[in-house]
Formats: C-alpha cells, sequence, structure tokens
C-alpha cells in the first residue's frame, strides 16, 4: 500500500473531531469480523472441508472476546446512525437491514458458542440460517462495499489520473 492510500484511510486533521468514533467504530467491527470469520477454529475446519485449506486460529476465549466487542461496536453504529439526524434522513431499508443481516450471525455465533437459551444444535442451525441470509442479501444490498470497494477505488484514481489531479 502506497504512502497516499494509506493516508486516505484517515481523515483530514480538519475533519477528525467530527468523525473519529465512526472512524474508529467503522474499522473495529470490521477489522471484528475478519478475525471471526477468518481466525476461530470452526470456520477454519468449515473453509478446509470446503475449500482444501487451513492455517492457524486464535483461541476460543480471544475470539469470543472479539465477538463480544463487534457485537458492542454494531450496535454502537446503529445507534449512532439513528441518532444522527442527518444519517438518520439519509437512511434506508438497505441501511438498517444489512445492519441486521450483518449483527445476525455475529450474535447468534454468540449465543451458539455460549450454549445459551436452546440446544446446541439449534443455535448453530439458527446461526447457519443467519450466515445463509447474509450470503443471499449479499449481492443485492450495501454489503456488496466488500467487493465494490476496489473497483470504486480503481475508478476514482483513473479519473483523478486522468484530470491531472496530484496526490
Amino acid at each position: 500500500m502506497s504512502k497516499v492510500s494509506a493516508r486516505r484511510m484517515w481523515p483530514e486533521s480538519v475533519y477528525k473531531r467530527q468523525t473519529m468514533f465512526q472512524l474508529v467504530n467503522g474499522y473495529v467491527f470490521h477489522i471484528g469480523l475478519a478475525i471471526i470469520v477468518f481466525l476461530l477454529l470452526p470456520h477454519i475446519l468449515f473453509f478446509k472441508d470446503l475449500l482444501g485449506i487451513s492455517w492457524p486460529h486464535l483461541p476460543n476465549n480471544l475470539i469470543y472476546a472479539v465477538n463480544v466487542i463487534t457485537a458492542v461496536s454494531l450496535i454502537a453504529a446503529l445507534l449512532m446512525r439513528m441518532s444522527n439526524p442527518a444519517q438518520r434522513i439519509i437512511s434506508t431499508f438497505d441501511d438498517y437491514f444489512s445492519w441486521l443481516v450483518t449483527f445476525l450471525p455475529v450474535i447468534t455465533g454468540l449465543i451458539a458458542t455460549s450454549h445459551l437459551g436452546a440446544r446446541y444444535e439449534t443455535l448453530l442451525a439458527l446461526h447457519i440460517l443467519s450466515v445463509a441470509l447474509l450470503l443471499v442479501w449479499l449481492p443485492f444490498g450495501k454489503l456488496m462495499h466488500w467487493f465494490l470497494v476496489f473497483v470504486t477505488r480503481s475508478q476514482t484514481g483513473a479519473h483523478l489520473n486522468h484530470r491531472g489531479a496530484q496526490l
């Protein structure tokens, strides 16, 4: 990653005070989701069965803590969206539904690993169904940004280069 690209991942100093919470919270839940999905042993075993590849995992207790932090971070993001008048006005069904289908696998995974409320098999089935819902919604909602971010960043860079913008 170039120095310019890294600089664009942090707000200009004039905007830092107004955007710091959202910026840090966004990094917390995105990194948390990545850690949960890719470094929890049962998930790695699933990928090994599916793709034939595996990698080292983190301890379950650490993943559990990351899961709790990620869930709290997602709730904070929702509360921020609902309490900020400008964000509330521009929020659509897609914003709230995308939040829900992201939050459900996090919370159902947390409940399943805690064995709370029902038999483990039932909780695991609910977790798998919530992940299936996430995957079904993925190409239709704003969650597609996980893929489109690379396309739009390169398109923006090409456009600015064409206009002669200096970085």
